[in-house]
């Protein structure tokens, strides 16, 4: 067997997810500490606070015109390691900056610029790093693992950053981030994976663009999964923008209870990321498509029907984000394993940039649809057809499962 054909071995994949669950957990940390800093110590108001959130996703709108034809130019191990780097010096220069007195929201503004920036290169090269990474057996075992430890992190890392928050301050917790950059980057230092880069076309960075933007157009599975995933996530959209509301103002819960209802949905994604390639194996990629957005929808509908009783709405709602986290978190997980076996190596940056900015350019328009259908009618009816969405979606995924592959 080559070289090529084994990948990376048993103990470097152990470092390598060792760095990828730091870095998540750490990412809760200035995920909590950035906005505390400005509200307690800046007392920037919402406007302020609008900004910041606009300055970091900013840059994934850039995602299909830089960050793709970045990674498919260069190194994608390399543009890890530095990305994770320019994140880490990035938010350790906070600490500096906030001894001498300059770290006001001007500094902030552009620290969360450039943080989305680097994200976006980071994410897009990384997800066409892992096929050169892992072999194809393993690829499903790789989303879904990597689907859990963001769960993981979720579940645990905003109370611990919080209690850091609480002890020694907010620029303690942005640091820790920092830190967790850097032992990201040299997790990643260690992998010998060869990525072979993709010479520029002779017509320039426009040709070289557009054979990204072909090669999408010309591959009709990957066209399938992107067009499920904009259906999903609008659906997943409307529903989050009206959830909260729903649940504290309709069925009165108080916030512990909305905490440990979510926290069960952080619960289900993260055996569900666990056992993924088991699911794979069993069941196949095209029923973990299918069958996942289905049982998000199904979710969706016991929520809209929950009842008064809060006891009894509690356990529904609960229940019903588990089941909604581990179905999003299978169909997640087929999607991205079967667009990465699909996609040719040497276009992934630019067919993956372009997918992740229309598949989650969708979210914020999902969101203002829920939103304006819940003031128009009520948030039930908003998260019943939040529900809906997502059945066609599963319903017309299913009818044309047959142009994807069911096991690599």
């Amino acid at each position: 067997m080559s070289q090529a054909e084994l990948r990376e071995g048993p103990s470097r994949q152990r470092m390598f997810w060792l760095g990828r669950g730091v870095s998540f957990f750490g990412s809760e940390f200035s995920t909590l500490g950035i906005p505390l800093y400005c509200v307690v110590v800046l007392g920037a108001g919402p406007a302020e606070m609008g900004l910041l959130v606009a300055c970091a996703g900013l840059p994934a709108l850039l995602g299909p015109f830089v960050a793709g034809p970045v990674v498919d130019l260069f190194d994608r191990r390399l543009l890890l390691v530095v990305t994770d780097l320019v994140r880490c010096a990035a938010l350790l220069a906070v600490l500096p900056l906030h001894w001498a007195g300059a770290l006001n929201l001007t500094v902030l503004l552009g620290l969360q610029f450039v943080l989305g920036a680097a994200s976006t290169l980071y994410d897009t090269a990384l997800f066409a790093f892992l096929p050169s990474y892992f072999p194809p057996h393993q690829l499903a075992m790789a989303n879904g693992r990597s689907s859990a430890l963001h769960s993981a992190a979720s579940l645990a890392g905003p109370s611990l950053a919080g209690a850091l928050v609480q002890a020694v301050g907010a620029v303690a917790a942005i640091v820790v981030d920092g830190i967790s950059f850097l032992v990201s980057a040299l997790t990643i230092g260690h992998s010998t994976a060869e990525v072979p880069t993709t010479k520029r076309s002779s017509g320039g960075y426009k040709a070289f663009l557009a054979d990204g933007f072909r090669a999408l157009r010309d591959t009709p599975p990957v066209l399938l999964l992107g067009f499920s995933s904009c259906l999903f996530n609008l659906a997943a959209g409307a529903s989050q923008a009206v959830i909260v509301y729903f649940a504290i103002k309709v069925l009165g819960f108080p916030a512990l209870l909305l905490g440990l209802a979510t926290s069960a949905g952080l619960v289900g994604g993260l055996v569900t990321g666990l056992v993924a390639r088991k699911l794979s194996d069993a069941l196949g990629l095209r029923t973990m498509l299918s069958g996942g957005i289905l049982l998000a929808s199904v979710a969706e509908f016991a929520i809209a029907v929950a009842p008064a009783d809060k006891a009894v709405a509690f356990a529904v709602i609960a229940t019903a984000q588990c089941v909604a986290t581990s179905g999003a978190v299978a169909y997640m997980t087929a999607n991205a394993t079967l667009r990465q076996h699909l996609v040719p190596e040497h276009v992934r940056g630019r067919v993956f940039a372009t997918l992740r900015l229309l598949t989650r350019g969708v979210m914020p328009l999902g969101a203002a649809a829920g939103g304006l259908l819940a003031a128009g009618t009520s948030p039930r009816f908003a998260i019943a057809a939040a529900g809906m969405g997502q059945l066609v979606a599963a319903l017309w995924l299913f009818t044309r499962r047959r142009v994807l592959p069911d096991r690599l």
